[in-house]
């Protein structure tokens, strides 16, 4: 009898350790439907034989700096929070391989608009994540060379923080 009890007792507390020890990322692919968020950014058409094929991670971590104010009906924000969701400083990073060589970047910008991915030209944050990689693919090969963005691979979201996280194929001219 007690080896059994010991048993699930085990078998309990090993369930509650890998429940809790799970991976911080979560798919974050069902926002809409068959994609995700950026998929407006992605280049679909084939690579030319010439391009060069880079991928890494991109990693966004946002710091809150101002919350609206949520009443009955609707939010209703400060005078200091243009944003219907809140502003925040968005910090990113983005690590590229390159045949042998590792590049890794990061920069930040104030006052983006959470819950605004935005589409292509709008000046969302998709537009600033695309404007630092324009920057980063400029910085790895030099200026006049064109650039796509491929594929937003195994995108995730920190469940306990504001974090973003995807692994990223770009294909350069």
């Amino acid at each position: 009898m007690r080896t059994r009890w010991g048993v699930l007792i085990f078998v309990f507390l090993m369930g509650v350790i890998l429940g809790v020890t799970q991976p911080a990322f979560l798919y974050a692919g069902a926002e809409t439907p068959g994609g995700n968020l950026w998929d407006a950014f992605v280049n679909t058409s084939p690579p030319s034989p010439t391009d060069i094929k880079v991928d890494g991670a991109l990693s966004i971590y946002y710091v809150v700096t101002c919350v609206p104010q949520i009443t009955k009906s609707k939010p209703v924000c400060y005078p200091c929070c243009p944003c219907e969701f809140g502003t925040a400083t968005m910090f990113y990073t983005v690590r590229l391989t390159k045949e042998f060589n590792i590049y890794t970047y990061e920069g930040s910008t104030n006052g983006v608009c959470l819950g605004n991915i935005g589409t292509p030209g709008s000046g969302g944050q998709g537009d600033v994540i695309m404007n630092f990689l324009g920057t980063v693919v400029t910085n790895i090969f030099g200026a006049g060379h064109t650039w796509q963005l491929k594929s937003v691979n195994n995108p995730g979201i920190a469940p306990d923080s504001l974090a973003f996280g995807a692994d990223i194929t770009i294909a350069v001219q």
